[in-house]
């Protein structure tokens, strides 16, 4: 386990080192800084968004499977919580930062903030069952559609919107 657990780490790694490699030489660094700002306005809804559920799930090991499901609710609560917060600190944003296209670009990455709501609960059992082989598979798997997309779109000539769909 921990040798497929390394490889797929070192693996996923390797590629998204590669991947970034081929996009930096497609995107200007204004569409870096666009996603970058975005990254900003999201970083605090980011720490909210985890509000410790998945750690409470790896620490409270007699959780019936009542109690699990009422914390996974609870966890896609906050995360829709959250993005609707990141959709109306998107429409600030923009007149404040004098970027126009940023409120496009935090409501489309708010969308990661409820996916990472969607699975805290999951990743929190994996975690608790020592089942690290299948979280690194989980982890590879993200790392290599996320590479593809972004340099796809990338050499597609996508600007920003590369990295945000990435």
């Amino acid at each position: 386990a921990v040798a497929r657990t390394a490889t797929a780490k070192w693996g996923s790694q390797m590629l998204t080192w590669a991947a970034t490699l081929v996009v930096a030489r497609h995107l200007t660094p204004h569409d870096y800084g666009i996603v970058a700002l975005a990254g900003v306005c999201l970083g605090a809804l980011t720490i909210l968004n985890d509000c410790g559920l998945g750690l409470a799930v790896l620490a409270h090991r007699e959780l019936t499977e009542r109690q699990l499901a009422q914390l996974d609710a609870l966890a896609v609560l906050v995360g829709g919580i959250a993005v609707t917060l990141a959709c109306a600190a998107a429409m600030l944003a923009a007149p404040l930062l004098g970027t126009p296209e940023l409120p496009e670009v935090i409501v489309a990455l708010s969308i990661v903030l409820f996916m990472t709501a969607l699975r805290t609960v999951a990743i929190g059992r994996l975690q608790k069952d020592l089942r690290f082989a299948r979280l690194a598979l989980a982890e590879a798997v993200q790392a290599l559609s996320t590479s593809l997309v972004t340099v796809t779109l990338a050499l597609g000539g996508s600007g920003y919107w590369a990295l945000v769909a990435g």
